[in-house]
């Protein structure tokens, strides 16, 4: 198999992790032992389009959601939810929402608890890509650290199989 084939293989599979949100996409290129900027890009570009599609199917969403059994257990979790909202508005939930229940809670959540749904996708976009970014940041720096105080590449080389 070439170079090319398994940085591709990689990059689809760090995209359909990033799918299901950072904290997937994130771990699952490191291990791959693929390079930091890669990870990010594929994981950003796999939470954005979830972000997006869900956006866009929303008034869907929102009656799937509030006609399921588990509504009313949701409902308590909601005033949490609505608490986050009355103190750091639509831009917290964005922000902090993203990185404590995923992009997809997040858009789904605030689409249920809002009417400014475009405000809520920009600020939903800017927190994947601030968390993002912070996340690969954080894990590349970790391996670096933990490479060298292991020895060098004995890390890298255990990843890589």
């Amino acid at each position: 198999m070439r170079v090319e084939d398994l940085e591709m293989r990689d990059m689809i599979i760090i995209y359909f992790a990033g799918l299901m949100g950072i904290w997937k996409g994130v771990p699952i290129g490191m291990m791959l032992n693929t390079s930091p900027l890669i990870v990010g890009f594929m994981t950003l570009s796999g939470s954005c389009t979830t972000a997006l599609i869900l956006y866009l199917l929303g008034d869907w969403v929102k009656k799937y959601v509030e006609k399921r059994p588990g509504w009313a257990k949701m409902k308590k979790k909601q005033m949490k939810v609505e608490r986050l909202m009355k103190k750091y508005g639509i831009i917290g939930l964005g922000m902090i929402g993203t990185i404590t229940m995923g992009p997809s809670a997040t858009i789904i959540t605030g689409l249920v608890l809002t009417r400014a749904k475009n405000t809520l996708l920009i600020w939903t976009i800017i927190g994947i890509l601030l968390w993002t970014t912070v996340i690969t940041t954080a894990a590349a720096a970790g391996l670096e650290i933990i490479g060298k105080i292991a020895g060098g590449d004995m890390l890298i080389n255990w990843f890589a199989g």
